[in-house]
């Protein structure tokens, strides 16, 4: 049996495997990830993940990502899935697609944020298929 997607537990394994893995370089940022009703804090701290934590302020964040629980499940199944291909979903295609993940913040300059670390998140996601997850 997998850890639970999308749970605190299985955002906290993916910061572990990222942190394990000596090629992933991270942008300096922190961010929200509303799954369902539930919020979580990342950051990102060169060189790795510094934080995954339950809770946050979005107007403390940088950006924050929101999905229900369906739509990020189905975003780390899609990438297990794909196995390292190229066709794996692009969390930038996403937001642009209303793939039911959105990017919403206060802030002013918060896509800009987001696209400086898109390709660091999505490594981060991109650990998704180092771990088994139901």
């Amino acid at each position: 049996m997998g850890i639970s997607c999308p749970s605190f537990e299985f955002f906290e394994a993916l910061g572990k495997k990222a942190e394990q893995d000596e090629e992933f370089r991270v942008c300096d940022a922190m961010f929200a990830l509303a799954v369902g009703e539930s919020m979580l804090t990342v950051e990102f701290e060169s060189p790795g993940v510094a934080v995954v934590a339950r809770g946050g302020n979005p107007n403390d964040m940088d950006f924050v990502l929101t999905g229900s629980l369906d739509a990020w499940k189905k975003l780390f199944l899609a990438i297990a899935r794909s196995a390292g291909a190229d066709a794996a979903p692009r969390i930038e295609s996403l937001l642009e697609s209303g793939g039911g993940i959105a990017l919403e913040s206060e802030e002013d300059d918060a896509r800009e944020k987001f696209d400086r670390c898109a390709a660091s998140l999505q490594a981060f996601f991109d650990r998704a298929r180092d771990l088994e997850f139901d």
